[in-house]
């Protein structure tokens, strides 16, 4: 780009856009796999606790320490498990990769993880699995609410991915043995996508903005699908999602970052209302197959299609990063399974505690459930979620106990009774009644919306072209970040390497004076300061640009 002498901004609209700167003891569990008729299944000693580390410790172990992937590209998985094995069934391109994805050392993460592997053998980026087939669920059958473990026999689950710049690698599904058991090389995944749209085109109507805020390379989209409406009860659909809007915009990460969603609504045309309730045999011709009583009866738990619904909405938004299923049925009940593409909840009467607690929560943040059980899970020694920890002295949260936040401390029962929970009563996944999450879960909202969107949302001139910059020239650098109500980001101005500037201007004035000829860098580094982060060693709250500036 060529720069002239003269400014394409004003000085009143430059004043305007700028501001002043105002124990753990550990058990080893023996695991067997072995081939049946019933194809592979994982064999277990001390079966129920075992379990539960299998399905849940593989995910929420610390992360091993490494900088932060910038990746090109993003894209979605869909692997499908069966009694016969586990398959990459199929993809779909990410309009925002994912930031700041981490996953545990391989060494201790027992069942299956999937691999990306570089072109040179080497394990870029990983996600464990464990046994896919294992699902946890809210017991109700009994005289007093309990955790149960469930086997399902055919799941799909959904994998979001970043892939670096430049890498064409792999992708492998491999237990801990060493054993692959499916691959694909990354340019042959277009080969996987079913056929069709699920149905997306028959019976529906058109995807409908509900919140627009700007490009969706720029922002979290997320899409509500509704199941169980037949198309009179449409306008009841779009009715539930303003309720569920106006409780996501009324909670954190959204009371602050307003303007970092796009919101979309699909009412699709179901035969009859409601869900399947299995167990009291009543079943629903509905378009997602929504059903209760799953993976058991008498559960607080939900299901649908995944398939189905992954299909539906990539046809109907392929822009979508997230989405909630609704379903026209006022029992309350919801669930957001490991892997699922999107939580699913009934229209129960408290659509706000069921949108933050579900989505933001279990989805968005990755939090477990802090409720009470009866059974503990044995000494295992490693936090199942964030936020519940079986370490008492080092939970995830000391950080905040160390900055003197009040309330915060480790109090017994998160979901087991052996594990800790960082606040006593001051969080929507413990209490019904709180609308709200506790400072370090609230600190996991905001970094799993920062995983999605970016600080910098672009700048001008275009990073990609070179500044020409002759005698007498100066040019103006702009960049626009994401708002904040509360705070402003700061910017620091590198030039050649050294610090040119800091504060929170949000341009920079470069004079063709100040430099030699030659070939120069100017960079600027945009950090976000919410005092809702105290740790993000991942970086999510940073970004950068740069641009090559050519003096003749």
């Amino acid at each position: 780009m060529r720069c002239s002498s003269s400014s394409p901004r004003t000085r009143e609209s430059r004043c305007r856009a700028t501001s002043a700167l105002p124990s753990a003891c550990q058990r080893t569990t023996a695991v067997t796999w072995m081939a049946a008729s019933h194809g592979p299944r994982l064999m277990l000693r001390h079966w129920r606790k075992s379990a539960v580390w299998l399905l849940l410790g593989a995910l929420t172990l610390p992360a091993t320490a490494r900088p932060p992937i910038q990746p090109s590209r993003g894209i979605d998985l869909l692997l499908q498990a069966t009694p016969a094995g586990i398959e990459i069934a199929a993809y779909r391109s990410r309009h925002n990769p994912p930031r700041g994805v981490a996953s545990p050392p391989m060494a201790v993460a027992p069942g299956l993880h999937l691999e990306v592997v570089s072109t040179a053998g080497s394990v870029i980026e990983w996600v464990a699995l464990g046994d896919p087939h294992l699902l946890l669920f809210d017991d109700l059958s009994g005289a007093r609410p309990r955790l149960g473990i469930e086997e399902v026999a055919e799941r799909w689950l959904r994998i979001p991915l970043a892939i670096p710049a430049g890498a064409t690698p792999e992708l492998r599904i491999r237990d801990q043995r060493g054993e692959i058991w499916d691959s694909v090389a990354l340019s042959d995944l277009s080969d996987l996508t079913p056929s069709g749209d699920g149905g997306a085109r028959r019976g529906g109507a058109a995807v409908e903005p509900v919140l627009i805020n700007g490009d969706s390379a720029q922002r979290l989209d997320l899409l509500f699908i509704g199941d169980g409406y037949r198309e009179a009860e449409w306008p009841l659909f779009r009715d539930h999602v303003a309720t569920c809007v106006t409780a996501l915009l009324g909670a954190e990460p959204f009371a602050t970052y307003p303007t970092a969603i796009n919101i979309w609504q699909l009412p699709l045309r179901s035969a009859e209302s409601g869900a399947d309730h299995p167990c009291d045999g009543i079943q629903r011709q509905t378009r997602l197959d929504a059903t209760y009583d799953w993976p058991a009866c008498r559960t607080r738990m939900m299901s649908y299609n995944y398939l189905k619904a992954w299909l539906i909405a990539t046809a109907a938004l392929p822009e979508w990063d997230n989405l909630i299923v609704l379903v026209n049925d006022p029992e309350r009940a919801g669930a957001m399974p490991p892997f699922a593409p999107g939580p699913v909840y009934g229209a129960y009467d408290d659509l706000r505690y069921l949108t933050i607690h579900e989505w933001v929560g279990h989805d968005l943040a990755g939090l477990m459930d802090e409720y009470d059980a009866t059974e503990d899970v044995g000494p295992i020694g490693l936090p199942y979620a964030p936020n519940c920890s079986a370490s008492r002295l080092f939970p995830p949260w000391q950080h905040w106990i160390r900055a003197g936040e009040p309330g915060m401390g480790t109090f017994r029962n998160c979901a087991f009774n052996n594990l800790y929970r960082p606040t006593a009563d001051a969080c929507i996944m413990r209490e019904s009644d709180v609308y709200a999450f506790d400072p370090f879960c609230r600190e996991r909202a905001v970094k799993g919306l920062f995983k999605v969107v970016r600080p910098i949302l672009g700048a001008e001139p275009d990073p990609g072209e070179p500044l020409l910059l002759g005698p007498g020239e100066t040019v103006e650098i702009w960049v626009e970040t994401l708002e904040a109500v509360d705070h402003k980001p700061v910017f620091t101005w590198w030039l050649d390497g050294e610090n040119a500037g800091e504060g929170y201007l949000p341009w920079f004035e470069l004079d063709a004076a100040s430099l030699d000829p030659g070939i120069h860098t100017l960079a600027v580094k945009v950090h976000d300061p919410t005092a809702m982060v105290l740790k993000d060693r991942h970086h999510l709250l940073d970004d950068e640009r740069s641009w090559e500036v050519r003096r003749f």
